[in-house]
């Protein structure tokens, strides 16, 4: 909570107040819209630099997309690990984990997922 003191001071001035506000006031440089220039790449740069991360993201799982699911065949396929499997969890339910709608759910929670961390960390 801000004191109300500090509110009415930043709007009352005084006289010296008023001479620095007249000392330092100035036209603006005409610089022919190289600010504006500025401006907009360090904005362009800011983007690029917010989505290159999810980008990235969602790049790698598509190529490790395939790898991982074979890798996951062969680890079910892989004897010992079919009896642990067996024995913990039935092989039709690990199926149907791996199904397409849930990998794409799955897929689809962890971009949203990536692209509500990176707004809230700014």
């Amino acid at each position: 909570m801000t004191s109300n003191i500090i509110n009415m001071a930043e709007h009352m001035r005084d006289r010296d107040d008023e001479m620095l506000s007249q000392l330092f006031a100035s036209e603006p440089i005409a610089d022919d819209g190289f600010s504006d220039a500025i401006v907009k790449r360090i904005r362009r740069r800011l983007w690029v630099e917010r989505l290159a991360l999810p980008t990235a993201v969602v790049v790698g799982a598509a190529l490790a997309f395939r790898p991982l699911t074979e890798l996951v065949r062969v680890f079910v396929e892989f004897e010992p690990a079919r009896r642990l499997v067996q024995a913990e969890l039935p092989i039709a339910s690990l199926s149907g984990i791996l199904s397409g709608p849930n990998l794409l759910i799955g897929g689809l929670l962890l971009v949203a997922g990536i692209v509500a961390y990176e707004l809230v960390e700014d």
